[in-house]
This record gives C-alpha cells, sequence and structure tokens, in this order.
C-alpha cells in the first residue's frame, strides 16, 4: 500500500518516462513527504590513479542492474564527463556484488546511490581501501540542469574510514502510496512520521535519520501529494 522510492524512479513511473519508457503511465501514485538525500556514490579501488570520472575510461566499471534507475543515472553522469557507452567496460552488477568484485580485484569502479554511510562503502574502506570521485564543475551543472530531481550534495570527509569528502549530487528518497489508500489513514500515517515519537526514533537511528525533516518534507517531490499527506 506504500513504500519507499527515489524521486526520479517516481517521477519517471508517473509521467511513464526513463525506465518506465513504453509502459503504462503509473497516475495513481501519490507522494507522502520527501525523506532524506541519497547520494550518488562514484567509488574506486585505491591506488589506481583515478581522480576524475573522465579518467574511468577504459576501466572496468558497474553501473547497476538493467532497468534500474541507478543505470539510467550513472549513464547520464558517465556522459556529462564525455564517456559513452563503449568508452568503458559496463558491468551490470548490484552494489553489494560489485563491491565484492571491486575487494577481489575484478573491477575498478562502481556507482551506488544511497544515503552514506552505507555498509558496502564502510566495508571496502575498512578493508580493501576506496576513494570517491567528486561530479563538480561544469560537468554537475550539466547534470542539474538536464535532471531536475538531483540535487547539489557532498559527501563529508570521515563518512567512511580514511576516504576524503567529495562534493556530490543527490536524489530525494521519497514516501509514496496509492490515490486509492483512504485520506484518513494517510493523514494518520503522515502525522506519525512528523511526531515527536518518531523525531527521537529518527535521530537515534541511521545518520540520515537526523536529515528526515518536515522544513523538507516537499523538496523535490515532482508527482502529485497524496491528500491525506497534504
Amino acid at each position: 500500500e506504500s513504500g519507499f522510492t527515489q524521486a526520479d524512479v517516481a517521477s519517471w513511473a508517473y509521467t511513464g518516462t526513463g525506465v518506465y519508457q513504453g509502459r503504462a503511465k503509473v497516475e495513481e501514485l501519490r507522494a507522502i513527504a520527501n525523506l532524506y538525500p541519497e547520494n550518488v556514490h562514484v567509488v574506486v579501488k585505491k591506488g589506481l590513479n583515478v581522480k576524475s570520472i573522465a579518467d574511468l575510461k577504459g576501466k572496468r566499471v558497474s553501473v547497476d542492474e538493467p532497468g534500474s534507475g541507478s543505470l539510467i543515472n550513472a549513464k547520464a553522469i558517465l556522459a556529462a564527463y564525455g564517456l559513452k557507452d563503449g568508452d568503458y567496460k559496463a558491468e551490470n552488477l548490484k552494489p553489494g556484488p560489485a563491491a565484492d568484485k571491486l575487494k577481489d580485484g575484478g573491477l575498478d569502479a562502481f556507482f551506488l546511490t544511497a544515503g552514506h554511510p552505507t555498509a558496502a562503502v564502510v566495508e571496502l574502506a575498512t578493508t580493501t581501501g576506496v576513494d570517491l570521485l567528486p561530479i563538480d564543475g561544469a560537468a554537475a551543472a550539466k547534470i542539474l540542469a538536464d535532471y531536475k530531481f538531483f540535487a547539489a550534495d557532498e559527501i563529508p570527509d570521515g563518512a567512511y574510514k580514511d576516504v576524503k569528502g567529495v562534493k556530490s549530487v543527490s536524489v530525494g528518497a521519497q514516501w509514496v502510496t496509492s490515490a486509492k489508500m483512504p485520506a484518513d489513514l494517510v493523514y494518520a500515517v503522515t502525522k506519525g512520521l512528523w511526531s515527536a515519537k518518531t523525531r527521537a526514533a529518527l535521530d537515534a537511528g541511521h545518520a540520515k535519520g537526523k536529515a528526515i525533516v518536515q522544513a523538507n518534507a516537499l523538496t523535490g517531490v515532482g508527482i502529485p501529494l497524496h491528500d491525506g499527506a497534504a
């Protein structure tokens, strides 16, 4: 009846574009709230002497699974740095298997969209050693202009052990539901989300819990709000 998704996927589903190109529009999709930013991580094995996404030319790069929002985002970011299909050796792995393959020496880099710190990168940082590549400058400006659901963001120093922070882009993790859900039920859910009890639980949990604030509830929401949430 409700679930969590990225702002880009919600927008594509509602409009029948992106990964939903050629499929029926999910016109009954409704938002409850924007929750927290998920950062695009471009993770490379330490010691590769790769300083920019442009340096991934000829490298083995996992861009996530076919049909995933992350795949479209990864290709858009690579293109903004002048890399098209064929300029790098693409692999289609989920973040967990991609991290394992990088650790084993079978992969040079992978794209991951998640709130930091995320477990796969935490483990790599402490075992294998990794660097994060920045998404900044003219390439970031192009991405932000072309894809309205992205926002300028950063992954700070110390988010991962011995990993220097970088400028990045993020996409909102959103709580969505169906227009068919009763307004009184969605009203109660929304009221519960923004309650003092939930605030205490969010502040005591994952680092991103503190980023879930009512002031950002509508940030980057590109689909209609459910009547109950409104």
